[in-house]
């Protein structure tokens, strides 16, 4: 048996990019960093990681209700995965993600609809 667990904060670094897929399916793709501190020397220093997160459905819908945007701090749960796929000259890539299953704003920008965790899951448009 494996475990594969991830629990993440940090601030967005960008305004995420929401998506449909063609069966209809809702998500959103979105980087987080997330600062360690490291003494460089005398000095303190905060060193980014950043992390790139997928989010589908439920989650995705309640990040949009929420209105996180850049600079919104966050802490996402879910798992890592791998992708890989192909590029246009036909090399391959792959690229390790974080696939949220929860989130959580932590700063307070959240609209007045989204008043509860479970009202801001349900479906909107987009």
């Amino acid at each position: 048996m494996s475990i594969n667990s991830v629990t993440i904060s940090g601030n967005l670094v960008r305004d995420p990019e929401v998506r449909t897929t063609a069966s209809g399916s809702n998500w959103i793709t979105f980087t987080i960093a997330a600062n360690e501190r490291k003494k460089n020397g005398e000095v303190w220093e905060d060193v980014p990681s950043y992390i790139d997160c997928k989010a589908f459905d439920r989650v995705a819908n309640y990040m949009v209700r929420c209105d996180v945007a850049k600079g919104s701090k966050v802490a996402v749960h879910g798992r890592l995965v791998q992708e890989r796929w192909q590029d246009k000259d036909g090399g391959n890539r792959s690229a390790l993600r974080v696939l949220v299953d929860d989130v959580e704003p932590m700063n307070g920008r959240v609209r007045a609809a989204a008043e509860t965790v479970e009202a801001a899951y349900e479906e909107i448009p987009f």
